[in-house]
């Protein structure tokens, strides 16, 4: 199990998707980019955001994204009742998603926030 605590002075972007970070750090330049975030303005920009990652059992990541690709600094297995309630509203894909409001609030527990 991962110490969150280290983290907890990081710049979280709670509402970070996979799909934002791709595209605001990889592929902005092929990508007419809308809505809310904007394309990196300069090299070395970085973001940190959480997933949850369902291709195995269900676990939560903490990615740092950068123009060099992503790096996971840490990864947790999502506690049962937080499995169930993100299945019930996400189905049973595999994939990577955005963290639920649950899933937030007990990262921000374990970070100490």
């Amino acid at each position: 199990m991962c110490d969150l605590k280290k983290f907890r002075d990081l710049p979280i972007e709670w509402d970070m998707t996979q799909e934002d970070a791709i595209t605001r750090h990889l592929e902005w330049g092929n990508n007419p980019y809308k809505g809310e975030r904007r394309a990196v303005q300069f090299e070395g920009e970085i973001s940190y955001y959480f997933v949850v990652n369902t291709w195995d059992s269900p676990k939560v990541m903490l990615i740092k994204m950068s123009s060099e690709g992503p790096e996971e600094l840490a990864d947790l297995d999502l506690p049962d009742n937080l499995a169930r309630d993100f299945y019930a509203k996400m189905g049973k894909l595999k994939g990577v998603f955005p963290i639920t409001p649950k899933i937030k609030t007990w990262l921000e527990e374990k970070m100490g926030l």
